[in-house]
């Protein structure tokens, strides 16, 4: 009977939810397609196939994207944006929403013009104005991400559409974490048989997210590790980025509602959001959401005397108990996930803590594997110690031996790094030549009829033309190139650590062409130096990979849509930070919208933090303007108050 009434309690908060969602929707339809933005577009996965034109199919597999996460995710963004935009305009015309008068929008407006006019002045425009491959974040995304903020912004200070809003979040993070949570599971064994939960590996799933001219002809294969969340975000990374943002704001909610039901739904949503959290194995996540934590604490430091004195025992003593009950829940959950998972997700914070100690105390790139790399096993590219080539010599040292591979007149010829020769031998089996000498058996090379020299280490391969004027790179996409020293800036010898690094010492040369204006929103892939063939050997394993990002959603920005465009995001991020913190150290009362204030502000700070280490992609950067809008919007009510001298 206890858990019948526990349901039908459930029930009933839920159908009261759902019923003041409608009604607040009646008078705030700007508001619901706002909402209706937050709650599905995390949510869309479908199947569609784009052909590519021509200058971006070179930099992709093939001419064709079978793209599931992010295209139609950015179709019914632009889609609903537009709606919400018209909406809005004619809201403003009829006097029902009142336009905010802010100095923010010169910052915002000058970035969509910078935005605008760095894709006209592009050479790529149709990845300019459209996106890249499996990304799809161009202009006109870029604009949409500009309006949502504008639009939030300006409806969101009433009540009731706040509340849309909220819900409108709350949805997709439900039905994400829903979903993300089964993919966590894995497989269940039920009577002697073995049960998928990952609902797109299985016929529903694929039912659902392929077209039906396609069911028979495709098959599909998700590729992430076991007990790793990806739910529709299509990225680990970005599944982490979503989940902090709607995991602070309902850890917050939680913690500050008065509302028991409320409170209950919370707390059932941060649980699950939690699990979410940690099953993604986003470093990038864990750290965001930890440094915005961090920053809570430390405002809290200077908060302490004002808060003794504004607030009453029951009060804080309420806040004390709801704030060890969540940490109580959470600390059990991370126990049985981990178990679970067989200390995947501890493993992964031990990955975090490493990477940070060997970046800190710049540790040799050769040095001898860590525990912690040992427990994820060395790949192939950690036993690549350099590779450097020459016009007339390739020089390649491995863990195992270093090799010389020297080009006199139309012959090769092979030494040991201390120049004793190597005699290669064909293997029939291995179709290639082979050097039998114990340090050497995992080298080998083909040398194909249009003089390309096609040397192998284990799985890796690099391939080198041989011409006229000496050795060359080769790639079949780009043909023959010559071998030159890609700029770079900084992180020297760090890109082992983390392949980040590597992406951001390339691209920051790239600054000094794109200060006023970018290359184009969502370009990157297409201006980055993709020749540089050697260094990718090194810290990928594969020389041939297109990098279609920075990770780094500041290094996009400026490069994408220039500097300028980048100090205005900043100015943008910036002045909500202030305005926050002067709320939160402030503040002598609470209500819901410090409360909201509160929690956006914790989400928002952790994405910005995380943003450092990730992209923008149409997975989720809606959600982060649309919150970034409800902060300015609940902030601009808290300060019109308190000069009024009151607080509801």
């Amino acid at each position: 009977m206890a858990i019948k009434g526990k349901i039908l309690y459930c029930g009933t908060t839920l159908l009261n939810l759902f019923k003041d969602f409608a009604s607040n929707a009646k008078g705030n339809i700007t508001a619901a397609v706002i909402a209706a933005i937050a709650a599905f577009i995390p949510l869309i996965v479908h199947l569609r196939i784009v052909p590519l034109p021509p200058d971006t199919a070179m930099y992709w597999p093939t001419g064709t994207n079978y793209d599931f996460f992010s295209y139609y995710k950015m179709v019914w963004f632009l889609v609903l944006t537009l709606f919400a935009l018209i909406i809005f305009i004619i809201g403003l015309k009829y006097k029902k929403i009142a336009l905010t008068k802010t100095w923010i929008y010169v910052p915002v407006g000058i970035y969509a013009l910078t935005a605008i006019l760095s894709t006209v002045f592009a050479k790529h425009k149709d990845a300019a104005l459209f996106g890249f491959p499996d990304r799809y974040e161009g202009l006109f995304v870029i604009l949409g991400y500009i309006l949502v903020f504008i639009i939030t912004l300006n409806v969101a200070q009433n009540r009731g559409a706040l509340k849309l809003i909220l819900t409108g979040l709350f949805f997709s993070a439900f039905f994400a974490s829903l979903i993300g949570l089964f993919q966590f599971i894995g497989t269940i064994q039920l009577f002697g048989k073995t049960y998928v939960l990952d609902l797109f590996k299985t016929s529903l799933g694929q039912w659902l997210i392929v077209p039906g001219a396609y069911r028979d002809a495709l098959t599909l294969d998700f590729r992430f590790a076991v007990h790793q969340v990806y739910t529709t975000l299509y990225n680990t990374n970005f599944v982490g980025s979503f989940m902090e943002m709607t995991l602070l704001l309902s850890i917050v909610l939680f913690i500050y509602d008065p509302n028991k039901k409320r409170k209950l739904i919370y707390c059932i949503l941060a649980m699950l959001i939690f699990t979410n959290w940690l099953g993604c194995l986003s470093r990038a996540g864990y750290l965001g959401a930890a440094a915005s934590i961090l920053i809570l604490f430390i405002v809290a430091v200077f908060r302490y005397n004002p808060l003794k004195k504004e607030s009453k025992g029951s009060s804080v003593r309420s806040l004390c108990i709801n704030s060890i009950l969540i940490i109580c829940l959470f600390t059990v959950l991370f126990l049985f996930l981990n178990f679970f998972s067989k200390s995947t997700i501890t493993m992964q914070f031990s990955r975090l803590l490493d990477t940070a100690d060997r970046i800190i105390t710049a540790s040799d790139s050769d040095a001898q594997p860590t525990k912690t790399q040992d427990i994820f096993q060395t790949k192939p590219k950690d036993e690549i110690k350099d590779i450097r080539i020459t016009p007339d010599t390739i020089y390649y040292s491995t863990t195992d031996a270093d090799m010389k591979i020297r080009l006199i007149g139309n012959d090769l010829q092979f030494s040991t790094g201390d120049g004793n020769q190597l005699v290669p031998t064909f293997d029939k089996k291995k179709n290639g030549y082979v050097f039998n000498y114990p340090k050497y058996s995992k080298f080998m090379f083909n040398l194909a009829k249009n003089n390309v020299l096609f040397l192998y280490y284990r799985k890796l391969i690099i391939q080198v033309a041989i011409t006229n004027q000496g050795f060359k790179n080769y790639d079949e996409r780009f043909g023959i190139t010559d071998v030159k020293e890609i700029p770079s800036w900084g992180f020297e010898g760090m890109e082992r650590k983390a392949t980040r690094f590597y992406g951001w010492s390339r691209s920051i040369p790239m600054l000094k062409d794109t200060v006023v204006l970018g290359n184009g929103p969502d370009t990157f892939a297409l201006h980055f130096p993709q020749l540089d063939y050697v260094a990718k050997m090194k810290y990928y394993a594969d020389p041939y990979l297109i990098i279609d990002k920075p990770h780094n959603m500041y290094l996009q920005i400026a490069l994408n849509t220039g500097v300028v465009s980048l100090i205005c995001v900043l100015i943008i991020f910036v002045s909500y930070i202030a305005t926050s913190i002067k709320i939160i150290l402030t503040n002598m009362t609470r209500s819901i919208y410090t409360t909201i204030s509160l929690g956006v502000f914790l989400g928002t700070t952790a994405y910005m933090i995380t943003a450092f280490f990730n992209d923008s992609l149409i997975s989720v950067a809606p959600v982060f303007w649309i919150m970034l809008g409800l902060g300015y919007a609940v902030n601009f009510v808290v300060l019109g108050e308190r000069q009024q001298g009151t607080v509801n």
